[in-house]
């Protein structure tokens, strides 16, 4: 069943939250992610080098490997477009990794890498490290493709944003916190729209995935009140982790 698509899966083929296969699961991605730190703080000549430009580049590669894969299964690929926060995140590593080889950048192109790489420090690391702790894809086996894929991609996606921020590529302010907010009102209602046209829940903006800690707010609050509280969320998120993000900064 290694390539077995969602619909063909037989009933109960997949895993559960936080039992003995997703513990592991987890175990070993947090090891990888120290592993490579490890390694790349190890490294003479970091900045702009080929670690950089594979873990920026191959999130994308694990997308497009992904699409592939539905349409040779025959399946709609309306369900499997790149249009959750992390697969965002994998479009957003490759083109902040191509601006970081620049070596003379103009005005705009620092501006727009300095503003891909806030939504990757603020919102898709804490994304890439929730869709570890409360998978989308559980419904999968254990040994599958979709979970070898979905676990390797959101571990690249935090790999690549330490690595950036140890080379101060990727740089925590609470005064750039505005960029972040500003990406979500700029995609959130495009997505949004996408969502209640063809029935998809990119970026749970319909529902919550099952799992989430934001379930209760769903059933207690409905929709309308799952969005509001998903959306303050969000903000206070952004402005929190830039806010620990330049402390620690200041203090190194």
């Amino acid at each position: 069943m290694f390539f077995t698509y969602e619909t063909k899966l037989p009933a109960d083929t997949g895993y559960q939250l936080f039992r003995t296969e997703h513990i592991v699961i987890m175990t070993l991605c947090f090891l990888f992610i120290c592993a490579c730190i490890h390694f790349y703080k190890k490294s003479s000549s970091r900045s702009g080098s080929r670690p950089d430009i594979i873990f920026g580049s191959f999130p994308l590669i694990l997308i497009i490997a992904r699409m592939i894969y539905v349409i040779c299964c025959k399946e709609d690929l309306v369900y499997e477009l790149p249009l959750h926060l992390c697969s965002l995140a994998g479009i957003v590593c490759f083109f902040h990794a191509m601006l970081s080889l620049k070596k003379d950048p103009s005005w705009f192109l620092r501006s727009l890498k300095g503003f891909l790489g806030q939504v990757l420090f603020a919102l898709c690391m804490p994304g890439a490290a929730l869709a570890i702790i409360f998978p989308n894809g559980i419904v999968y086996p254990v040994f599958h493709f979709i979970t070898f894929e979905s676990y390797l991609f959101h571990t690249l996606i935090i790999i690549y944003v330490c690595f950036g921020l140890i080379d101060h590529r990727i740089v925590p302010s609470l005064h750039d916190a505005y960029m972040s907010i500003l990406f979500l009102l700029v995609t959130v209602p495009f997505i949004y729209i996408f969502n209640v046209r063809f029935g998809t829940d990119y970026m749970f903006l319909l529902y919550p995935s099952y799992g989430s800690p934001l379930t209760g707010i769903y059933e207690a609050y409905g929709h309308a009140g799952y969005l509001v509280f998903y959306g303050i969320l969000a903000v206070l998120e952004i402005f929190l982790i830039n806010l620990i993000g330049s402390f620690i900064n200041k203090r190194k």
